[in-house]
């Protein structure tokens, strides 16, 4: 009966570590945010509608830690500054913005 709870729990915590899913839509008017996402099977972003931010002055950092994560993310506004680290096998990010003066780092 202890072996058959100990795989459960087993089971249940690999599930606690991997496919997470975030969507944002965040209008501000300047801040910082950073999003740390870690595991496989992320997502930001939701059914094929990209996580949006609408700002100026605007600093955006994302981390993705793992395989076969996604992001799929919009950033409309002025003087953005986005960070985005990726690391691990098979991700797909896909990034689009708009405005000016916006500065991208993707590693």
């Amino acid at each position: 009966m202890k072996i058959k709870i100990l795989v459960l729990y087993v089971f249940l915590s690999a599930l606690c570590f991997g496919q997470n899913q975030i969507y944002i839509n965040q209008i501000t008017t300047t801040g910082t945010t950073t999003i740390v996402q870690t595991g496989s099977v992320n997502k930001i972003g939701s059914s094929g509608t990209p996580s949006e931010i609408t700002s100026d002055n605007l600093s955006f950092e994302m981390r993705q830690v793992g395989d076969n994560n996604e992001a799929n993310f919009s950033m409309i506004g002025n003087n953005l500054t986005l960070k985005s680290i990726t690391t691990g096998n098979s991700n797909n990010l896909k990034m689009f913005t708009n405005g000016a003066n916006n500065d991208i780092d993707l590693t």
